[in-house]
């Protein structure tokens, strides 16, 4: 159960800063007992030493139960949940966890460093041989006037489905729609206006190339795509 939660969505939080604290009771009876159990083990041992008889077994007890109760402490610390980096806090509506029962395995924090974004961009199949890993590009996202410099990152190695809301519907029955690759390219965001789920438009910049070798290059493209 979520007993406390210490952040909330767009908080900034440094390493190690604490996000949400959760509560077990059938866990912390289990510690109880197990501090009862290793007390008096403990006993038993100082004990058994100062009568010179069982020495070696009341210590072995005694040490199971401390490497029981050990294990059972370190389960009980992990409930006290810490953010991994510095980063932004992109959970929504986190406080109103307060008070819910969790399972296990289930994802309840998400924290991002937003100082650097990846914009993902649709190329089509004809454009792709013109793009290479390490390109620069310059984005402009919707809504902003600043346009923002950025790196091709990679390509993927097989084609995606653009997003249907990238594009008009195509009427015509009987046509392929084009393939698309993804190419991730990286922004800075120091100032940190950049948001994930941003849209925006990008252009990726090749190689430089005199008028002369673009004009032979269209048309080497063309005469080939006629002799095949």
């Amino acid at each position: 159960m979520v007993d406390a939660v210490y952040a909330e969505e767009g908080q900034h939080v440094a390493a190690g800063a604490p996000l949400l604290e959760l509560r077990n009771l059938p866990l912390q009876a289990r510690v109880s007992r197990a501090d009862a159990d290793y007390a008096t083990a403990t006993k038993r041992a100082t004990a058994a030493i100062l009568r010179f008889r069982g020495v070696g077994a009341t210590a072995a007890d005694r040490d199971r139960l401390g490497a029981e109760r050990t294990e059972l402490l370190n389960t009980i610390a992990n409930l006290k949940l810490s953010s991994p980096i510095s980063g932004t806090v992109l959970t929504p509506r986190l406080p109103d966890q307060l008070g819910s029962y969790i399972k296990e395995g289930t994802e309840l924090v998400e924290v991002a460093d937003l100082t650097q974004m990846r914009a993902r961009i649709y190329i089509s199949e004809y454009d792709l041989y013109k793009c290479r890993a390490g390109s620069p590009a310059r984005v402009q996202i919707d809504g902003m006037l600043k346009i923002r410099d950025a790196q091709a990152q990679s390509i993927t190695e097989a084609s995606w489905e653009i997003d249907s809301s990238l594009t008009a519907a195509n009427k015509l029955k009987g046509l392929n729609p084009p393939s698309f690759y993804l190419v991730d390219l990286l922004l800075d965001n120091s100032d940190g206006r950049l948001k994930p789920g941003m849209r925006g438009q990008a252009r990726i910049y090749g190689r430089r190339r005199s008028i002369a070798a673009l004009t032979s290059e269209g048309v080497a493209h063309f005469v080939g795509r006629k002799l095949w």
